[in-house]
């Protein structure tokens, strides 16, 4: 897919950085990219992402916290100040803040037909971190294209070894296993022991996709916010059962 089909990749990245991906990483291998920011689509330089008093002002959706140094648990929570919990020094995650950040709907459309998605499988969300706090370690069973607004992070991934394609929801180490884990756990249940972690160094424009099944965990070297892209297409049952 050439550069000029790809004009949301390409703003994100650079039309050389978005060729790259798409031929070389997408979607199974993962990729880290500095961007400068002035070049990315209007929608991500918009105020309500230009820090998190702004969003938390503007976000009335689904809200979870964690405090990652101390607990790999995120807990869901409503009609709360989500700025009074950053102040308190929690990680904040802000699960669809597509409804509140104008342009969002037309840019994860046109990102969705670059990729070659189904039209809703791309979800916005936002994680805010103050300093020294961030993510405990978990995976997802869906894509993540996360993207540094704000601040600076250190981002630690490693793939899993024992699921080939995970499905389901997140997956904590050590954590109870909900039912789709079993018929995924054939080699065992997934275990970051011994895995060596590479490190992304997070700054401003900075781009870090992750193949579902990928280990991940972070930490906050200044007060961060970024975006995260969950991608979500259909399965062959979700289809044929459609």
């Amino acid at each position: 897919m050439s550069v000029t089909k790809t004009p949301v990749l390409a703003a994100l990245l650079s039309p050389k950085a978005a060729d790259e991906f798409l031929t070389q990483y997408w979607p199974k291998r993962p990729f880290v990219t500095q961007c400068d920011p002035a070049r990315w689509p209007a929608v991500l330089r918009g105020e309500e992402l230009a820090s998190v008093q702004n969003l938390a002002k503007r976000y009335r959706g689904s809200l979870r916290f964690t405090h990652g140094r101390k607990s790999d648990q995120m807990i869901q929570i409503d009609r709360v100040d989500p700025a009074i919990l950053f102040e308190m020094g929690l990680t904040l995650n802000f699960e669809d803040i597509g409804p509140y950040v104008p342009g969002a709907p037309e840019f994860l459309r046109g990102l969705e037909a670059e990729l070659g998605l189904n039209e809703g499988a791309l979800v916005m969300s936002a994680f805010a971190s103050p300093y020294q706090d961030g993510l405990g370690c978990h995976y997802d069973a869906q894509d993540v294209i996360s993207i540094q607004l704000i601040g600076t992070k250190r981002f630690h991934y490693a793939p899993v070894q024992e699921v080939a394609v995970p499905y389901g929801t997140q997956y904590i180490p050590g954590g109870k296993p909900y039912d789709d884990m079993y018929a995924q756990a054939q080699n065992g249940f997934p275990d970051n022991k011994n895995v060596k972690f590479e490190t992304a160094e997070m700054k401003p424009g900075t781009l870090l996709f992750l193949p579902r099944g990928t280990w991940h965990y972070t930490e906050a070297g200044e007060p961060s916010l970024s975006l995260s892209l969950t991608i979500s297409p259909p399965t062959l049952l979700d289809c044929a059962m459609e």
